[in-house]
């Protein structure tokens, strides 16, 4: 792996990184979102109970201007404000699990963050050991480099000086050869 293709590799682990924070900012915005939504909810749900109540209230006084004439009214008014109450137990739980969730989501919001801090920290200390690693490697490889130029510078030397005995030594035979007298004719070849 030669520096360009390292750079390229670390860029594209950098690109990475950035579009993994890009994703993890946009599920915290949403659940942001959210949680306005619930509050917005809350808030409509309370002024919804208020209203119910005021006229309740309204509806209970003028019951009672006609306990005088009715009974049977007096009873229907029992049951509604029976049936207030339980709608009202209802949305106090509603609440109270609505404040539940809240508290989740934010609780969910920070260890995301914390864990997106211990993440960055990890890739930062990865990506440096991992520079750090190839750096040794190129090092290395620059010396491998220079140790085989060199053996080879060596064994070329080697190959030149053996080039010369040899081809002294064909002319030492050729010489000793000449010195030999002819052959005879019978041994002589076509």
């Amino acid at each position: 792996m030669n520096r360009k293709e390292l750079s390229a590799v670390v860029a594209e682990s950098a690109a990475r990184i950035e579009r993994a924070t890009a994703l993890q900012h946009e599920s915290v915005m949403k659940a942001e979102a959210g949680r306005a939504k619930h509050e917005e909810a809350i808030e409509a749900a309370r002024a919804r109970q208020e209203k119910a109540q005021a006229k309740q209230e309204e509806v209970r006084v003028k019951q009672e201007e006609a306990v005088a004439r009715q009974e049977a009214a007096t009873a229907r008014l029992e049951e509604i404000q029976a049936g207030a109450a339980e709608r009202n137990t209802k949305l106090d739980g509603t609440l109270a699990k609505l404040d539940d969730l809240i508290e989740k989501v934010e609780a969910g919001r920070v260890r995301r963050e914390a864990d997106y801090e211990d993440e960055k920290i990890w890739r930062e200390e990865y990506l440096r050991r991992q520079e750090k690693m190839f750096q040794d490697f190129l090092l290395r490889a620059d010396a491998a480099m220079a140790e085989a130029r060199e053996n080879t510078e060596k064994i070329l030397a080697r190959i030149d000086d053996q080039r010369e005995d040899l081809r002294a030594m064909r002319e030492a035979i050729l010489k000793l050869i000449d010195r030999f007298p002819p052959p005879p004719p019978h041994l002589r070849s076509a």
